[in-house]
């Protein structure tokens, strides 16, 4: 009696099943997708510009004899001098303890309105 053999295709001939590689987006494609989430983020950064970045970059002017009838590049680097003059004054620190019962008196009378 004959057998019959069924030949199964060897296993190079199976197509392979690869993951489907895509490409990766460009940032103009991006930006065109998420055009509405960047929109909603621009108050907040405009906000943290304005109020915190840009002051805080202003604050180099402590450190310079600053004029503003001259241009910014051309004050003079003063250091700590400013500083120095302002702790020996005598006036610093009796306006120092003022300011700080004021704010603690302020914060003692408003804090228990505001509950």
């Amino acid at each position: 009696m004959a057998t019959l053999q069924s030949t199964a295709p060897p296993d190079t001939e199976r197509p392979a099943n690869r993951p489907i590689v895509r490409r990766k987006r460009t940032v103009l494609q991006r930006l065109r997708h998420d055009w509405p989430l960047l929109l909603l983020a621009l108050p907040v950064v405009a906000h943290l510009s304005v109020f915190h970045y840009w002051p805080t970059a202003w604050n180099i002017i402590a450190f310079m004899d600053y004029s503003p009838y001259r241009p910014f590049w051309e004050n003079p680097f003063v250091g700590f001098a400013w500083f120095e003059r302002l702790f020996a004054d005598p006036y610093f620190a009796p306006a120092l303890v003022n300011t700080l019962k004021f704010a603690a008196l302020n914060l003692l009378c408003m804090f228990p309105l505001s509950v």
